[in-house]
């Protein structure tokens, strides 16, 4: 099954299909699914749940020694200080990226962006990040619809540019062949008056005198 962006519950169907395979009594092959559930969904609850199959060690979702560097940003954002907000939410996200609280920084920031400074192409930008890097997160999960439609509105955006930049490069092209054709025509003209002056200085015929 191939990861995709629009498959934001991969982990769960994982999670599922192994206990299919362990209810079949397929304990080998229920085991490689949530091995990979376990080892490639780090940042979805639903891992623990693969932990406890495996006999492996559960991870505190509601501790992490990066919540108090957040709780600071938080801090700063309460007191409308949004670009010190901004500063430390983006250090936790590129400190800690295994961190739960770095799709959280990143969702935090988008919505900064979005709803508190009117930058919603900022916004866009960095959720785009939020949903590529941690698309299996409760944050990426949430702002899916909103960024699919500020995909659909990019894309629209861009088609009518295109149809705007095509129909003046065809202005372009037209004045540019009338230009040519006025340029022709003119030559035309010189050219014949040149050859009506040379008609009229056309000697006439000499008469031989008599003897």
């Amino acid at each position: 099954m191939e990861e995709k962006e629009e498959n934001p519950n991969q982990a769960q169907t994982y999670y599922a299909i192994g206990n299919y395979y362990l209810i079949n009594g397929n304990k080998q092959k229920a085991d490689s699914m949530f091995t990979l559930v376990y080892e490639k969904f780090e940042f979805d609850p639903i891992r623990n749940e693969a932990a406890k199959q495996l006999g492996k060690p559960l991870y505190d979702f509601d501790k992490d020694p990066v919540e108090e560097l957040y709780n600071e940003a938080e801090e700063f954002y309460e007191q409308s200080n949004y670009e010190e907000a901004l500063t430390k939410l983006k250090k936790i996200y590129a400190d800690n990226p295994k961190s739960i609280y770095a799709s959280k920084s990143l969702y935090t920031m988008g919505f900064i962006l979005e709803n508190d400074l009117d930058m919603p192409d900022s916004a866009a930008a960095v959720y785009e990040i939020l949903s590529k890097k941690y698309r299996n997160t409760p944050y990426a999960k949430s702002i899916l619809v909103k960024l699919t439609g500020h995909r659909q509105e990019q894309r629209r955006l861009k088609a009518i540019q295109d149809s705007i930049k095509k129909a003046n490069e065809a202005k372009v092209d037209t004045s540019a062949t009338s230009n040519v054709n006025a340029i022709i025509d003119s030559v035309n003209k010189d050219s014949n008056r040149k050859l009506d002056s040379l008609k009229a200085a056309k000697p006439k015929k000499i008469k031989t005198p008599r003897k």
